[in-house]
């Protein structure tokens, strides 16, 4: 399968997730998209210190580029900031990993 294909299905899953985490505004979607943001800030979390260990070599286990994976985070991120009430430290913590995702895919 040619890349560009890889790519443009990543875009589209990513872009249909996000869409569908800022529509979850129920109370019940409150508590997935708090499950949803533990379990970015720990993925995220976990590409940074990888990044510390194996540098650039990190990247080649995504099928998006860097700049793509970075720029996944953070649309989350502004969706999580956005809908999700409270959890303020979380989001905080998360929206810092976010940066050293960018600073990371910038390198």
């Amino acid at each position: 399968m040619p890349r560009i294909i890889i790519l443009g299905y990543w875009f589209v899953k990513k872009i249909l997730g996000i869409v569908v985490l800022g529509l979850s505004l129920s109370g019940n979607a409150q508590s997935s998209m708090f499950v949803s943001l533990c379990d970015k800030l720990h993925n995220g979390t976990c590409i940074v210190s990888d990044h510390k260990k194996v540098g650039k070599k990190i990247w080649k286990r995504f099928t998006a580029t860097p700049k793509q994976v970075a720029w996944y985070y953070e649309s989350l991120y502004k969706e999580f900031s956005k809908h999700l009430k409270g959890h303020k430290v979380l989001k905080d913590n998360y929206l810092m990993v976010v940066k050293e995702i960018k600073k990371a895919s910038s390198k």
